[in-house]
Order: C-alpha cells, then sequence, then structure tokens
C-alpha cells in the first residue's frame, strides 16, 4: 500500500569515519522532505554551481540525534550545526546521506 500523505520530515542515518581515525561513527539526521520541484531545483543550483555543501545542509537539515559533546548530547542549532560541519568529513559525510536518502539508495550499516 501508498499512503500518499507524507510528514514533512524523515531520519536517515548518516555514517563518518573522521580523518586518522578507522572506527566509524553514525548519527542520525532529520532531513527535511523536498517535493520533486524542490529536488530538481537543487541538483540544478548544484549543476550550475550556484550552491555550496554548507548551503545545501542548511536548507535540509532540521536536526539530529545521537550527536553528543562532553555535556552529553548536542543541541541542534545553526551554530551547532556548522561546528558539526566544520570537522572534517562530517559535511560530505551529511550531503552523501542525504542525496543517498532521496534517491532511494539505502546507507549500509
Amino acid at each position: 500500500m501508498f499512503k500518499l500523505a507524507t510528514t514533512p520530515s524523515y531520519t536517515a542515518p548518516v555514517e563518518v569515519i573522521l580523518a586518522g581515525e578507522t572506527t566509524k561513527q553514525t548519527f542520525d539526521v532529520v532531513f527535511k522532505r523536498l517535493t520533486k520541484p524542490e529536488i530538481d531545483a537543487l541538483k540544478e543550483r548544484i549543476r550550475i554551481e550556484t550552491i555550496t555543501d554548507r548551503e545545501i545542509s542548511h536548507e535540509v537539515v532540521l536536526g539530529w540525534s545521537g550527536v553528543k559533546c562532553a555535556d552529553g548530547d548536542l543541541e541542534f542549532s545553526i551554530s551547532n550545526l556548522n561546528t558539526l560541519l566544520d570537522i572534517h568529513p562530517v559535511e560530505a559525510a551529511v550531503i552523501t546521506a542525504y542525496f543517498a536518502s532521496i534517491n532511494g539508495a539505502r546507507v549500509k550499516n
């Protein structure tokens, strides 16, 4: 059965191996559910290089779970998102997970 009504967001796993480490770390990101025309427009902006990975992240990342700091869970905010994305190669991992999720690919565990 296909349910036509959709939620405005969904959660997908992000997997990342930090530079200099061998252990994979994972966390879940809440992504904004874009319509097909919005996805097409985003892909066109990427094709003509008018949007960066950081800007894409700001447009599609709405929250997360499983991101920790010294004091426990790290609350989602744009400032904390930027801090997280500054850790190499987290930004690329988030973008990869997003496009895997909209293209129907499953991120391996």
